[in-house]
């Protein structure tokens, strides 16, 4: 396997965060609630797939199936049947569930990405891990994954939430091991309102500025608008 960046074309990202994901590799996106992290992975999958015929898996921890399908299907993707019929296969389990139903699901996720046909893993999310199990479960779940996926030429998301009243205490391993991390929280424009900041952390290939971007989601996806200029 050569180790590689991948261009995600979603607008301004590629170019904020060095160049795109990496391949093999693990791409940590951590922030706030309702910041686009999982809108992100998303439009990163849609472009892989139209533009290369890239297969994704998604391991859906957050809600159920048929409520994460509505949503996607909010977005005005041109070809997003397609995306979702050909290229997108999603394997649902809800942490409430229990232990048990959390590693039947991670063994059913692994078995296609043991098949080869797939060029992208995404995990959402690893907070809905820590809610619904103890550590121990949490660290064997993490432990299955990425034993697994750690020799394949994979690119994978892993999605973690920061939320904006409480506080929750992530594993920490996944920002050591990630290839990329890239933070999404809120902040104040000028008094003007809350905007979505996007700041690259860090980058194991290519070169990053570690400056601010203001990012947007809408009808037609994740995009960065440009430098945040706050003062």
């Amino acid at each position: 396997m050569v180790y590689r960046i991948i261009e995600t074309l979603i607008q301004g990202l590629d170019e904020a965060i060095g160049g795109g994901f990496t391949r093999p590799g693990l791409i940590y996106i951590v922030g706030h609630p309702g910041t686009g992290k999982t809108t992100l992975a998303v439009h990163y999958a849609y472009n892989r797939a139209i533009h290369f015929g890239e297969k994704t898996k998604y391991f859906l921890l957050t809600e159920p199936l048929s409520l994460f399908i509505d949503r996607i299907r909010l977005l005005k993707f041109e070809r997003l049947d397609e995306f979702l019929e050909k290229y997108l296969s999603i394997e649902g389990a809800l942490p409430l569930g229990g232990y048990e139903d959390i590693i039947k699901a991670a063994e059913h996720v692994l078995e296609d990405i043991a098949s080869g046909g797939y060029q992208n893993l995404v995990i959402d999310s690893l907070s809905s891990l820590i809610r619904g199990l103890n550590p121990g479960e949490v660290a064997g779940v993490l432990n299955m994954l990425f034993n697994a996926i750690s020799e394949r030429d994979l690119t994978t998301i892993i999605i973690g939430e920061i939320p904006m009243f409480t506080e929750i205490q992530l594993p920490g391993v996944e920002e050591f091991m990630a290839d990329v991390v890239i933070r999404l929280d809120y902040v104040d424009k000028r008094g003007e309102g809350l905007v979505i900041r996007l700041t690259p952390i860090k980058m194991r290939l290519g070169a990053i500025d570690r400056k601010y971007y203001e990012a947007a989601i809408d009808v037609d996806g994740f995009k960065i608008i440009g430098p945040l200029i706050q003062k």
